[in-house]
């Protein structure tokens, strides 16, 4: 039977603009909400009750940032890099490069795991490395050096000299 009303039996609310809903979506990922944080912000300002899989459908639609769908190499490679540059204190990690970026709206994972194929030592079909879009690899990349800056420096074992005067005895 055809459904000619269009209505599922379900109220899910009046549909916002997609110019409202690209600026609500994009400010909760900048804020970094989760899913199901997204999904009741949208019903407490929208009131627009939607499921995952719709709100998955959207962000898709509206090209809203995630960090499972990064930006390309080079436009990584760039931000990484302006990003080290703007940063007073080049001790700063991948963590603080991603949240700085995650700041200006460019999702973009910390580390992404290589291949199982890969990790046996089995290259991929092309020789490169599968995942090269994470801030880790990009600010290897950019600054080589930076890694020996930010390693922690274990301190000299204590060894008394001779001269030291022994300690009182009780």
């Amino acid at each position: 039977m055809v459904n000619k009303t269009g209505k599922n039996g379900r109220n899910n609310g009046e549909v916002p603009s997609d110019d409202d809903l690209k600026k609500s979506l994009n400010a909760y990922a900048r804020a970094g909400l989760t899913v199901e944080d997204r999904i009741k912000r949208l019903a407490a300002e929208h009131e627009y009750f939607i499921s995952r899989t719709t709100l998955n459908k959207i962000q898709r639609r509206l090209s809203i940032p995630s960090a499972r769908r990064p930006p390309p190499k080079e436009k990584v490679m760039e931000l990484v890099s302006e990003t080290i540059a703007q940063l007073q204190d080049p001790s700063k990690g991948a963590e603080t490069i991603r949240k700085k970026l995650a700041e200006d709206g460019y999702k973009v994972p910390r580390y992404v795991f290589p291949p199982r194929s890969r990790a046996f030592g089995v290259p991929n079909l092309h020789g490169t490395p599968a995942y090269s879009t994470d801030v880790r690899t990009c600010t290897r990349e950019a600054d080589p050096q930076g890694h020996a800056r930010r390693k922690r420096v274990r301190r000299a074992q204590y060894t008394p000299s001779s001269s030291a005067t022994p300690p009182p005895a009780n």
